[in-house]
């Protein structure tokens, strides 16, 4: 029996939330936790999904009925998942089971498949879904690494030494749909304010877009407490987030700030070498569930 199995990274957003959802850059990176689909051939005529721990099959579904179409496919498959994301935290895993899921099937069915057709069909399964969105997620799931997005451009891998981000969850999951609604409801009453935070902010992503490619930590974490300064200036942050970023910087971090929409989920920070175990212990007693993640090179490969 024919066995396919793909998996795809998560991600983090290191620059440029919210404003990157109104076509200005913003800067991803891939992470070391993966999502895995295995593919093999069904045995009656009936699809067969099994996604295991990942409870939300939805991606899973609309993927498989946007490539069966696309590609004309009549015949059946069995479809089971695996994951080394945390059952709390995202960490991107929409994107990625949804890339996987569909790079997975072109595998399977020898159906030649560019990234940037990945790209495009991915983000048709998560905005058929989640209805609002960038796709600078699914461009850190495709391609690895960090990369600088915006969109209706190329995305550019950005080579750099740099390969561990220190990742602090609150506890709390947000929506990130409510967060860009109300980004949204409030720039559509403000416009001009809103438009100089988000001018603001393009800034600092084209700046760290230069300190990521000279490896520069210090300057980058400094780029980063600028990046969540506005960001609170958009009304997204919370006081957990902003009591984790501080202590994460009176502990020894470069600089830190939320990543993602906000409104709780997690903040980032680049410390020293010899600060990361201090800053870890200053967010953990702080209440938060600390990781250390090393930045995955590798985008969405073909698992043998």
């Amino acid at each position: 029996m024919k066995i396919t199995t793909v998996s795809a990274p998560g991600k983090l957003i290191l620059f440029g939330e919210h404003v990157v959802v109104y076509g200005y850059p913003a800067i991803v990176a891939a992470i070391n936790r993966r999502m895995a689909v295995t593919v093999t051939d069904s045995l009656d005529m009936t699809d067969h999904i099994d996604t295991g721990i990942v409870l939300d099959q939805r991606f899973v579904k609309e993927s498989l009925i946007l490539f069966k179409k696309k590609y004309n496919i009549n015949s059946y498959i069995t479809l089971k998942t695996s994951s080394q994301f945390s059952d709390r935290v995202g960490f991107g895993s929409s994107a990625a089971i949804t890339v996987a899921t569909i790079y997975a099937l072109a595998t399977h069915f020898k159906k030649p498949m560019t990234k940037d057709v990945l790209f495009d069909l991915s983000y048709q399964v998560v905005i058929a879904i989640q209805k609002k969105g960038s796709g600078a997620d699914i461009a850190a799931s495709i391609w690895g690494g960090i990369v600088y997005f915006q969109k209706n451009t190329p995305v550019q891998k950005l080579d750099s030494t740099i390969n561990e981000i220190i990742v602090g969850y609150t506890g709390i999951k947000a929506s990130t749909t409510k967060l860009i609604d109300k980004v949204s409801t409030s720039y559509a009453y403000d416009p001009k304010t809103f438009e100089k935070i988000f001018i603001s902010i393009s800034k600092i992503v084209k700046q760290a877009k230069k300190e990521i490619v000279r490896s520069d930590e210090n300057k980058l974490g400094e780029l980063m407490s600028e990046n969540h300064t506005l960001l609170k200036k958009l009304k997204v942050s919370t006081v957990k987030l902003d009591c984790l970023v501080k202590y994460a910087c009176e502990f020894g971090a470069y600089g830190g700030k939320l990543s993602g929409a906000g409104g709780g989920d997690c903040m980032t920070a680049i410390a020293p070498e010899h600060a990361k175990k201090t800053v870890k212990s200053a967010l953990s007693k702080s209440g938060a569930t600390v990781y250390i993640l090393t930045i995955e090179t590798e985008g969405v490969r073909i698992e043998l």
